[in-house]
């Protein structure tokens, strides 16, 4: 049980068990509860006081005081104050008795003392004990079960008494509070302002704040106090009951936020709404009235606001509204009415509803009202009656379909037009289910959805329906437009369903359908294959007994090809193939002859169709008609033909269908043969544009002079180094760096301002470094005359402008060059003319340039042969057009007792832009000392190659006698030095086995021994070169195979050669350094020795397919190629090397027979 349940029973019990009389009275001074010693005081029973006001048991007089005492208060203005009062018993006597209220919260806790006359003066003291000893229990009973905290304040601020739930409430023990002053216990309060108040105490009544209050936990909440301002012995202090008061200020934030939204409803609420207080006359006043209240009505807030209902209207009218209260006041019932009143607004339709409010006694104080302007709603039930007549007389005699519908979606009305459009009768329709005869193509389910859902939603829908006629079969198609019907009170009652026959429409819908997707498809670049089977589709579906096939003129114009035949029979279009052209060939090859539309009534008799006659009988075509298909200048391009399945002759309508699809069919076949010129024209001119070295873009000029980039090619990209994607689409100054912007942007402005093409060279900073540009600004007008583009052209003259700078300045060296050379330099135009002459040269010829200008050089030097031969040379290089060196030697010395001057002369022929040759350039230096020079090294190379040829000479002999010394001597004293030691085996081995051992290691040693002096022989002289060089070798290739592992072949002739020994050693020896070179670089696995004699010379080529090498990048150090070539000179020959990485190695060796004179 929680405490405060307990605290409950507990005063309960002591209110019954107290022995003076007890009364607790609710707010209005009702009696709630009664004790048994107040119920038997008055000679009343319990249930009779129970509910019963308390002053109905006063006398008269005693009741009209406490009545004038209390004024328009509540019994709650009577607390405190000890009254003598007169009761009433039940008996009829009077019972004087002294009274007083306490206030326990809301309620009122009242005792009754009997006013008696005491026996003695012990007596009355002992009585005025007893009695006071019973009311301060019962005052401390009291404030401790209240609701509300109780605290008694002295005039220090401090607490002298605190209730249970002033404990309870703050969390602290009794003794705790009394410890504590207010300053404690209110965070708004000082002690300081207590004291200030004490001053005037006498003077204040008591009063009722709100504060707040501060727990042990330091939580703080809102409370409302009660203070009274009290003496007692002589002191002063102030009872203060203090309330928790947060769930009222959460109640108060509800009730004023409910308070807002009523008012944002009561406001702006599209329905009239009112409220009346019922007076104590029964009358009723406007207290409050909204603003959809003054808009219908007329009257403004003003006019009625405190005012009674029937003051401001006319008399009818206020009679129906007060007629209507006083029935809603009489029978406490909520009223509804529809009334029409005549009201500064006019005269309105309005339905009201007036709602009783009743007090906490039940009596209707106040009604509200709630009216809606249906004015327009009385009107509309009026016209829609009126429309319902003229409806039965419209739908009757409508040629559009008119069905209605119930709720159920059944049928309940159909007019004329229905039977005649289905072919089901009225009765019928009007009594069987919607799923019986039901012919269009959309499912009856899908119709069923659509009219619930006009019920449900009111909302109109449109539906097509197609279905076959009655009478022909064909399809007609309607629009059905679902209406929904509303009754008076708005709900739906029923659907009405309007059916306007579009058949016509539809068929004319289809084939613009068709057009548009024929004309879409020529816009999307459709295949013209597709775009025929489209035409011939959209002819057949204008007229679905045509059959249509189109025909094209091939390339030469010779025969029609088909181009699209859609539902021809197929045997029929196996036998059109390829239709030649002419008259008489032929419908189609007829028209497309003639060039005029050609019509045969009847296919069967008619002599143009002979060559089809057969195969158009079977296959069921009897007549026909071709229409040529001609371009935009005439040209027939093909034919459109059309077959029907019975003979007769076109109407002018087929006649206009076949010329329109033939004007559709020229459009789609120009413009494939546009499209193709077109995409060739792109294609060529974005191959040009993309691969242009030049820079190309376009820029658009826009309204308000900023300039956009639309187009761009990779030469610009890469200048720029900015990427396309970067560029299109983008201002110019968005994209670029300011310097730059600045600049393209000026020279856009002068080309937009002077209207004509600008030519322009500039230097750029761009991040490709600085770059100069020949530009070409050409503007392009618009229809307006303003120019709205800028074609660009930027070509990069960054090379040719630093050519033309190195050009002058080579120009100039070239003239000090030419000027102050010690080499002869002259030009000469093609008559062989002088047209320049260095001072060397006119110093060789003896002749200054004014003489030599305009003379050739047979004429400058008559006497001359070196002249004369020069002059030739020239001649020749003229004709020629190829430069030409030519080694001169003068006739005679340039200085006396030396030798005659030679001279190597260059002619280089000089030829303009355009190729033509202008003159020839004659450089000449003289190379007289050079010449001396290179007879003296050939004559010194000559003799370090003979004396070399001697060193090898003699080294090879050296190296033969050593061979023969070592084989010889050496070899015989090893082999006598092995008998000896087989000797010695023989006679001591039997003996001793240990010499044996010792002996045989002997013999193995001198074995490797004369194994070592052989091997060192044959190194320095193979003993097969004794035998001719084939056999020297084929032991060399035998050699290198065993010791490399490296398959190796020979091919020789097998005749000997007839070599002397120094070229066989030489050729050896050269051909043993590539097989060395080979074993130690090349990493082949195959050598090839090829071997062969000639007249004069003796030819040897080594191969391999090794790695290869370059022979530029051999160090000048590498001795061993540089020995192979100088054996082969020191014979005569020559000695050849050919290799590249990863193709292996060849080597060519020519020896001749003999030395030419002029080598030794």
């Amino acid at each position: 049980m929680d405490p405060q349940t307990a605290q409950s029973q507990l005063f309960l019990a002591t209110f019954d068990l107290v022995s003076c009389a007890m009364v607790l009275l609710d707010d209005q001074g009702r009696m709630l509860k009664v004790n048994g010693a107040f119920a038997q005081l008055l000679g009343y029973a319990l249930p009779e006081l129970l509910g019963k006001p308390f002053l109905d048991l006063l006398q008269c007089t005693d009741r009209e005081n406490l009545q004038a005492l209390q004024g328009t208060g509540t019994p709650a203005d009577l607390t405190d104050l000890p009254l003598e009062l007169r009761y009433r018993r039940k008996d009829g006597s009077v019972l004087h008795g002294r009274s007083k209220l306490v206030a326990v919260g809301t309620l009122l806790l009242g005792e009754i003392v009997p006013l008696q006359a005491p026996q003695n003066l012990d007596e009355c003291l002992e009585q005025v004990r007893l009695k006071s000893e019973e009311r301060l229990s019962l005052m401390d009973f009291a404030l401790s079960h209240a609701h509300e905290a109780a605290y008694l304040i002295d005039n220090q601020a401090r607490v002298r008494y605190a209730n249970d739930e002033a404990c309870r409430s703050l969390g602290y023990s009794r003794e705790e509070l009394l410890r504590m002053t207010l300053a404690d216990l209110d965070p708004d309060w000082t002690n300081e302002q207590v004291l200030e108040g004490w001053r005037n105490h006498s003077e204040r009544p008591p009063e009722t704040i709100e504060s707040r209050h501060r727990t042990r936990d330091g939580r703080i909440f809102p409370v409302e106090i009660s203070i009274t301002y009290i003496e007692l012995g002589g002191q002063h202090y102030s009872l203060a009951l203090a309330r928790d008061i947060t769930e009222r200020r959460r109640l108060q934030a509800v009730h004023r936020d409910n308070e807002k939204r009523y008012r944002e409803i009561f406001d702006y609420s599209s329905d009239c709404l009112y409220l009346l207080e019922v007076t104590a006359d029964h009358r009723f006043r406007y207290i409050e009235i909204n603003t959809a209240f003054e808009r219908s009505s007329g009257f403004c807030r003003e006019q009625l606001i405190g005012r009674y209902v029937g003051e401001s209207s006319n008399a009818e009218t206020a009679l129906r509204i007060l007629t209507r209260l006083n029935h809603c006041l009489a029978s406490g019932k909520n009223i509804e009415s529809e009334d029409e009143l005549e009201l500064p607004a006019g005269l309105i339709a309005i339905h009201s509803t007036f709602i009783p409010v009743r007090d906490e006694q039940g009596c209707i104080y106040r009604i509200v009202g709630v009216s809606r302007d249906i004015t327009d709603s009385k009107q509309m039930e009026s016209r829609l009656l009126t429309s319902e007549q003229q409806f039965r007389a419209l739908a009757e005699n409508s040629l559009n379909l008119i069905i209605r519908y119930d709720l159920n979606c059944q049928r309940t009305y159909v007019n004329p037009a229905f039977e005649r459009e289905t072919g089901i009768p009225a009765a019928q329709a009007l009594h069987r289910p919607l799923e019986d005869n039901w012919d269009p193509e959309m499912p009856v389910a899908e119709y069923l959805a659509l009219l619930r859902q006009v019920i449900a939603t009111g909302e109109p829908l449109e539906v097509v329906l197609e279905w076959p006629h009655p009478e022909n079969g064909e399809t007609v198609a309607h629009a059905i437009q679902l209406i929904a019907e509303r009754g008076v009170d708005g709900a739906v009652v029923s659907v009405l369903a309007k059916g306007h026959n579009i058949t016509a429409l539809k068929r004319h819908e289809r084939l613009e359908e068709a057009r548009l997707c024929i004309f879409e498809r020529l816009a999307r670049g459709a295949p013209l294959a597709e775009v025929l089977v489209l035409v011939t589709k959209y002819i057949e579906q204008a007229r679905p007994d045509f059959l249509v096939s189109i025909m094209l003129v091939d390339d030469d114009g010779r025969y029609l090809l088909p181009g699209s035949v859609s539902r021809l029979p197929p045997d029929y279009q196996e036998a059109l193939g390829r239709i030649k052209i002419g008259e008489g060939i032929s419908i189609c090859g007829t028209a497309a002859w003639r060039g005029t539309t050609v019509i045969a009534g009847d296919m069967s008799t008619h002599p143009y169709c002979v060559a089809f006659r057969e195969q158009a009988i079977k296959a069921g075509l009897r007549s026909c008609w071709s229409a040529p298909i001609k371009d935009s200048v005439g040209k027939v391009l093909g034919t459109v033909c059309s077959y029907l399945s019975q003979p007769g002759l076109p109407t002018d309508d087929d006649l206009k269908l076949i010329h329109q699809t033939s004007h559709l069919v020229a459009i789609a076949i120009e413009r494939k043969r546009a499209e193709t010129l077109l995409f060739e024209s792109e294609k060529r001119y974005r191959e040009i544009f993309d691969n242009s070295l030049d820079s190309l873009f376009l820029v658009e000029v826009t309204e308000e002079g900023h300039f956009h980039t639309i187009e761009v090619n990779p030469a610009i990209e890469r200048n720029l180094g900015i990427g396309r994607a970067e560029l299109i689409g983008k201002n110019i100054e968005e994209v670029l760096p300011s310097h730059l912007a600045a600049v393209f942007i000026a020279k856009y402005q002068r080309c937009v301002a002077s209207g004509a093409p600008l030519d322009e060279e500039e230097e750029l900073d761009l991040p490709s470094g600085r770059l100069t540009f020949h530009s070409t600004l050409i503007p392009v007008r618009g229809a307006s005359g303003r120019v709205q583009r800028i074609v660009g052209i930027a070509r990069d003259i960054t090379e040719r402008k630093h050519a033309e700078r190195v050009l002058h300045a080579r120009e100039q060296e070239f003239r000090a060059l030419v000027e102050n050379t010690p080499d002869v330099i002259a030009r000469f135009d093609p008559q062989c003319r002088f047209l320049y002459a260095n001072p060397v040269a006119q110093s060789l010829l003896d002749r200054p340039l004014a003489y030599l200008l305009g003379k050739t050089s047979s004429e400058a030097s008559l006497y001359s042969n070196a002249s004369r031969s020069f002059q030739e040379k020239l001649e020749h290089i003229l004709q020629t057009g190829e430069a030409a060196e030519q080694e001169i030697i003068l006739d005679a010395p340039v200085v006396q007792d030396a030798e005659a001057a030679c001279y190597q002369v260059r002619l280089v022929p000089e030829h303009d832009q355009h190729g033509l040759l202008v003159s020839v350039l004659a450089v000449g230096r003289d190379i007289t000392t050079m010449r001396a020079t290179e007879r003296c090294l050939k004559a010194s190379h000559t003799q370090l190659r003979q004396l070399s040829s001697y060193r090898e000479t003699t080294r090879e002999e050296e190296r033969k006698r050593i061979a023969r010394e070592v084989h010889d001597e050496l070899g015989q004293q090893l082999t006598a030095l092995r008998m000896d030691i087989s000797l010695l085996r023989l006679q001591f081995g039997n003996d001793h086995p240990l010499l044996v051992e010792r002996v045989q290691a002997l013999m193995v040693r001198v074995d490797e021994t004369i194994q070592v002096v052989r091997n060192v022989a044959t190194t320095l002289r193979p003993s097969a070169l004794d035998m001719g060089l084939t056999p020297a070798l084929e032991w060399l290739v035998s050699e290198f195979s065993k010791n490399t592992g490296i398959g190796c072949r020979l091919r020789a002739p097998s005749a000997r050669l007839e070599l002397d020994d120094e070229r066989a050693t030489a050729t050896f020896r050269v051909i043993q350094e590539s097989l060395t070179n080979i074993a130690r670089h090349a990493q082949a696995s195959r050598v090839d020795i090829h071997l062969e004699c000639s007249s004069e010379h003796v030819l040897i080529e080594v191969r391999d397919n090794g790695k290869g090498f370059d022979p530029e990048q051999l160090p000048r150090g590498t001795l061993g190629m540089l020995g192979m070539r100088e054996r082969g000179l020191m014979l005569g020959g020559a000695v050849t090397i050919d290799s590249a990485p990863g193709q292996g190695t060849r080597v060519w060796v020519s020896i001749p027979f003999q030395v030419a004179p002029e080598t030794t």
